[in-house]
């Protein structure tokens, strides 16, 4: 099954963890995509418009797919 983006949706959870502590930098932001989505919609309803309905390229560089 393909999702939206033309790619076989994946796990609902992602578990990041830190190999390595960097000794500057290295900031991480989580946001929940789907609380963006409906804000945008009830904010920018012509955004969102666009937004969902302009195919986009998008890539990945994991080696498996």
């Amino acid at each position: 099954m393909r999702g939206a983006l033309g790619h076989t949706p994946r796990a609902v959870w992602q578990v990041l963890n830190c190999v390595q502590r960097a000794a500057r930098g290295g900031e991480t932001m989580l946001v929940d995509g789907l609380s963006v989505a409906r804000r945008l919609a009830e904010e920018q309803p012509a955004a969102f418009a666009y937004l969902s309905r302009t195919p986009l390229p998008c890539a990945s560089t994991s080696p498996t797919t």
